[in-house]
């Protein structure tokens, strides 16, 4: 037994440790610092692949409301409006086609790449492509299909299907598999 002595307080008592209290080794807690690493090593890879498709699906998102936005101006404004991509640099932007006045260029996450434009007549793959909106909701049309940037056959795809009468923009995961419709 240890007395400790403390200004302006008498002696106190101090427990020493007894056979059987509770409290950690060092050997537990070594034990489940190792076990924790060993679940983050496993988990932190699928939770990589996962933000990695949040990311895309915010990205098509983004693109689809763009064009939305797009429509809208075209209509409110009474003025035509392009939606323009660049496939090489991977970005888009918008152009009021009556004052030339363009917005902020915008340039897509890593995790997606604008792939091709399909027009109905042509598709594009590489350069610039254009959508036209009008003022009457009707737009030029197409069909912009884009994909994560690995080479391989297994890459996630995304089609955004744009209707030449309505204007509006209908969005498709896997567009070569049609059961897969997002929005």
């Amino acid at each position: 037994m240890t007395r400790i002595s403390c200004p302006g307080k008498g002696w106190t008592k101090t427990k020493t440790p007894e056979r059987g209290q509770k409290g950690f080794t060092l050997l537990e807690l070594i034990v489940v610092v190792v076990l924790m690493g060993a679940l983050a090593g496993l988990v932190l890879p699928a939770a990589s692949g996962v933000l990695s498709r949040v990311n895309q699906q915010s990205s098509v998102r983004e693109i689809t409301s763009a064009m939305r936005y797009a429509r809208s101006k075209a209509v409110t404004a009474k003025v035509p409006v392009a939606f323009q991509a660049e496939f090489a640099k991977n970005r888009y932007w918008l152009e009021d086609l009556q004052s030339g006045k363009m917005s902020k260029v915008r340039e897509l996450q890593p995790e997606i790449v604008f792939r091709e434009y399909d027009n109905g007549e042509d598709t594009v793959t590489d350069g610039t492509f254009t959508i036209i909106y009008y003022p009457r909701g009707n737009t030029s049309g197409g069909a912009v299909r884009l994909s994560a940037p690995r080479e391989n056959d297994e890459r996630e795809w995304f089609e955004i299907a744009v209707d030449p009468v309505t204007g509006k923009s209908k969005v498709t995961r896997d567009p070569f598999n049609p059961e897969k419709e997002e929005s």
